[in-house]
């Protein structure tokens, strides 16, 4: 019997149709599966590059505030210095204005 009846053929072809319907579906799950594990592991890549990135910067601005910090304390020492002699300089005035106010009153 090599003739095929119009019901066998459309069940035939139906069945074919539903196994080419499955597997294109798979295929489409496949790819889409795949399609997102690409843009994830662009999206990880990304991220870790603008991390590292910024990590970067946070340690210049660190090591700058470093360096800003060292010349304040320099500075304030300087300050501090010279503030102690500017007070022992005071100190000496005025008692040199003590003795000379001393005389004025004895002349």
């Amino acid at each position: 019997r090599a003739a095929m009846t119009v019901l066998e053929f459309e069940a035939s072809a139906s069945a074919l149709f539903a196994d080419l319907q499955r597997a294109l579906t798979a295929q489409h799950e496949r790819l889409v599966c795949k399609r997102e594990a690409e843009l994830h592991q662009t999206l990880l890549s990304d991220h870790e590059r603008l991390a590292a990135r910024r990590e970067s910067e946070l340690q210049e601005s660190l090591e700058a505030l470093g360096d800003e910090n060292r010349a304040l304390k320099e500075r304030a020492s300087t300050s501090a210095a010279q503030n102690f002699a500017l007070q022992s300089s005071i100190a000496v005035l005025k008692e040199e204005n003590e003795k000379l106010a001393k005389r004025l009153q004895r002349a």
